[in-house]
């Protein structure tokens, strides 16, 4: 299987990588489309990834694969934290969504 080197310095399968950004790729699109609750999701996503604030639409989370449990226990596999983490760039109300391996 062939790995993959993430912008955080984590190496990953690269199938893996590329369905979690599948899933991410359209969270992002369907925000861009004004759907406030995928753009709560990304927030939460990268919230939790960055300093384990647990999300407040877990549960949502769950459902679409991206993280396991319930209301306040959610955990989440750490390739797709570090999928996240190398992906996903929150400034302020700005969500940004990027390759998550090297300069691309």
């Amino acid at each position: 299987m062939k790995m993959v080197k993430l912008k955080n310095g984590s190496e990953e399968a690269g199938p893996a990588v590329a369905v979690i950004m599948a899933i991410l790729q359209t969270l992002f699109d369907d925000m861009e489309k004004s759907d406030m609750l995928s753009s709560l999701m990304l927030w939460d996503l990268g919230s939790y990834c960055q300093d384990n604030t647990q999300p407040f639409h877990g549960d949502k989370l769950v459902k679409i694969g991206l993280m396991t449990g319930e209301r306040g226990s959610y955990e989440m596999h750490d390739t797709i934290k570090n999928v996240v983490r190398s992906s996903l760039t929150i400034t302020g109300m700005d969500i940004k969504l990027v390759s998550p391996v090297g300069n691309i």
